[in-house]
């Protein structure tokens, strides 16, 4: 039987490039949503109150002003009274006018109006974001337009999947940016005076590089549970991937396992766990945990590159002489 080193992963600590990892979303709020605002109005824009309307009538009855929607969602034109067109479409603005003023003025008197522009809306943008503060913008802004003014998530502490949409004490809706950036999706809502953006508190984040298309620190939902198949889903490996190998720590000692992708399917993650994807070839060398349980991290005795690795290379401090031992049989 010949001596062999042990494997590198056993020897040496984890990768350095998991100190590098960044959130994954993290590079959303680079400023360009930021500069997207955009004071116009689009084709399926809907009034609402403090949005500024010109109206112009001739004939038998001359009239021109520009009138605010009220906070009752109504136009008050002189002579003529409430108009009421909050929520419609501002394409049938005309429209509403027009029926009301020939409840008043059967015939001789023309009527034209238009929807100026939108009326400005202040969005509080607080929690665990940059700069926590109240920011004004079109109400047809979407919230990755105030999260942005606000210098992003706090990359240390904000959730990228928990963000509540506050209005009046009440939360209207929960934003995932994860859907966002893989699906394209955002909650639709629109924005409206004195609503609050909240940034929660990240939850369990786990690193993963390797062979995976995006190294990155990813958030794992409470609903989605702790384990490893809960981040597979997010982080979707190459084909190539084969094997895991986890760190972290474990009853305040530092902790490291080698396991296939299948076996790592049930395993349970814990907050500030690094997973790196190997590609595991026929030959290569893997280790065989001895104690605590000999969980079986790799080829086991008999089998081609076999290991044996002391506990201690694996629990410092835990069971084992202190040396890591490695014979191929």
């Amino acid at each position: 039987m010949s001596q062999a080193a042990s494997p590198a992963w056993a020897q040496t600590p984890p990768d350095k490039t998991a100190a590098f990892l960044q959130p994954f979303g993290a590079n959303l709020f680079a400023g360009n949503f930021s500069k997207s605002y955009y004071d116009g109005l689009n084709a399926t824009y809907l009034v609402q109150a403090g949005d500024r309307v010109s109206v112009r009538m001739w004939g038998a009855r001359t009239y021109e002003d520009v009138l605010v929607v009220d906070q009752q969602g109504n136009l008050f034109i002189p002579e003529i009274g409430p108009v009421h067109v909050a929520g419609q479409n501002q394409k049938y603005l005309l429209d509403a006018v027009r029926t009301k003023l020939a409840t008043v003025y059967t015939s001789q008197v023309e009527v034209y109006v238009n929807l100026m522009n939108a009326q400005p809306v202040a969005v509080y943008t607080t929690g665990f974001v940059n700069r926590p503060g109240r920011y004004a913008g079109g109400p047809t802004e979407s919230p990755l337009y105030y999260l942005d003014l606000a210098g992003g998530i706090n990359i240390y502490q904000g959730s990228y999947r928990n963000i509540e949409v506050r209005r009046h004490n009440s939360t209207l809706a929960v934003i995932d940016l994860y859907e966002f950036i893989n699906n394209g999706n955002l909650p639709n809502l629109r924005l409206q005076d004195g609503d609050s953006l909240v940034v929660k508190k990240k939850g369990l984040t786990v690193g993963a590089f390797g062979r995976v298309p995006h190294p990155a620190l990813y958030e794992l939902k409470a609903k989605e549970g702790a384990k490893g198949s809960a981040l597979l889903t997010l982080v979707s490996p190459l084909n190539s991937a084969s094997h895991v190998s986890v760190s972290g720590v474990r009853n305040k000692s530092p902790f490291r396992s080698y396991m296939s992708i299948e076996e790592f399917r049930s395993f349970i993650l814990a907050d500030n766990d690094t997973v790196e994807f190997h590609a595991n070839k026929p030959g290569h060398h893997y280790g065989h945990r001895l104690g605590r349980g000999d969980q079986r991290l790799g080829p086991l005795p008999g089998e081609k590159g076999h290991h044996a690795l002391g506990a201690s290379a694996l629990y410092p401090g835990g069971q084992g002489d202190g040396r890591v031992e490695g014979r191929v049989c």
